[in-house]
């Protein structure tokens, strides 16, 4: 009777309701975390077609920097033949043509110092895109650790409230088996 009467005094309406607000709490804070959950996917999806996107440009730029150097190739291969015409023979038609090809190679010479600039510049430019790159994976990464942090507290959330909810039942069968002892008692 004594334990029955301590009971009824614990599974109180004020602690049962407390124990419902306990968990409709809990059942929100779940909500909010799955939330967060969605949010930081969204984030990952993002980040990682972002990280396709950056691939797909450096891939791009490595063409450019390969035609460069091709084009760095082929004017250093005619400068060089220029210049040995230029060192022949000295005969009068030899000259006249050594000027006419000393001004090619002069273009030639532009050609390959422009090329040079061109590669230079796409080289610059693949390093800039290397760089974008990575930072994307370092977002993708960050976002995929936020995701495992709001599962572990999605988690947790749900472990709580399983908690609470089973706290919940006892309370209420405890306050009906008090009330059933104290009618008994009463009769």
């Amino acid at each position: 009777v004594a334990q029955a009467e301590k009971v009824a005094q614990e599974a109180t309406p004020e602690n049962v309701a407390k124990a419902e607000t306990s968990v409709k709490e809990t059942t929100n804070q779940v909500s909010q975390a799955e939330n967060a959950v969605s949010a930081s996917q969204t984030d990952q999806q993002t980040a990682q077609s972002e990280v396709t996107k950056q691939t797909e440009t450096v891939a791009k730029a490595q063409e450019t920097v390969t035609k460069k150097q091709a084009e760095v190739t082929q004017a250093e291969k005619k400068v060089a033949e220029k210049q040995a015409i230029l060192d022949g023979t000295g005969t009068k038609e030899i000259l006249a043509k050594a000027e006419q090809t000393q001004a090619k190679v002069n273009a030639d010479k532009e050609a390959v110092a422009k090329a040079q600039t061109d590669l230079a510049k796409a080289k610059q430019d693949d390093q800039k895109r290397t760089s974008d790159l990575a930072e994307a994976e370092k977002v993708v990464t960050q976002s995929q650790m936020a995701v495992t942090t709001s599962k572990a507290d999605v988690d947790q959330k749900v472990a709580m409230a399983n908690k609470t909810a089973e706290a919940l039942e006892k309370a209420t069968a405890d306050l009906t088996k008090a009330n059933q002892d104290v009618e008994a008692i009463n009769q």
